[in-house]
């Protein structure tokens, strides 16, 4: 009876250890093609030095999401500096255009308007796209608040030692660095990545 109990427990610890060490191998031969996939759409050639699966964990979609509106509201960040940067542009060219209005240089006046009329142009699309990306950030916590059951993925960890050639042997640029990618329930890959 001993052996019988023994035997039942280490078929089902095998099992289980070769059922993660098979989804182990089907994330890497995905993310290998994804790899070389995008390697082809840019013409070069993918050449793995070392690619080291570390692991994977199982997270809900929530996580995934919150990484995703974290980066909007950094972008939106990046778009609000630069507007901040176009209004001190538009303030010194409109000082400047004043200033050479009241001394009589109407060329520099007009250099100085045009100037601030293409800041303000660039402080618009700045602002379009600081918009755009706080909305992207408040969809996602709106749907990260209103989902009850999120989807379980997977985030797969692997180390890369990659270079990129092109197409006459010129090498385009190298990666060395721990990547994550992300799966669904079913094992399909969702094509973005994040380092941590």
């Amino acid at each position: 009876m001993k052996y019988i109990i023994l035997s039942i427990m280490s078929i089902l610890l095998t099992s289980c250890k070769n059922g993660y060490e098979k989804n182990i191998d089907i994330m890497s031969g995905k993310v290998k093609s994804y790899i070389n996939d995008m390697a082809f759409k840019d013409n070069l050639k993918v050449e793995f030095h070392s690619f080291t699966p570390i692991g994977y964990d199982t997270i809900d979609e929530n996580i995934i999401d919150k990484i995703k509106a974290a980066k909007y509201i950094e972008t939106a960040e990046s778009f609000l500096k630069k507007q901040k940067e176009q209004l001190s542009i538009i303030k010194k060219e409109s000082q400047e255009a004043t200033l050479y209005n009241n001394i009589g240089m109407k060329d520099l006046r007009d250099m100085s308007i045009n100037n601030a009329q293409e800041a303000n142009k660039k402080l618009q699309e700045y602002g379009d796209s600081l918009s755009y990306y706080t909305d992207m950030a408040k969809k996602l916590d709106t749907l990260i608040d209103n989902r009850k059951n999120p989807n379980t993925i997977f985030k797969f960890k692997v180390f890369l030692k990659t270079s990129f050639v092109k197409q006459n042997g010129e090498n385009a640029f190298n990666i060395l660095d721990t990547l994550y990618y992300v799966f669904d329930k079913d094992l399909n890959f969702i094509p973005k990545y994040f380092t941590e």
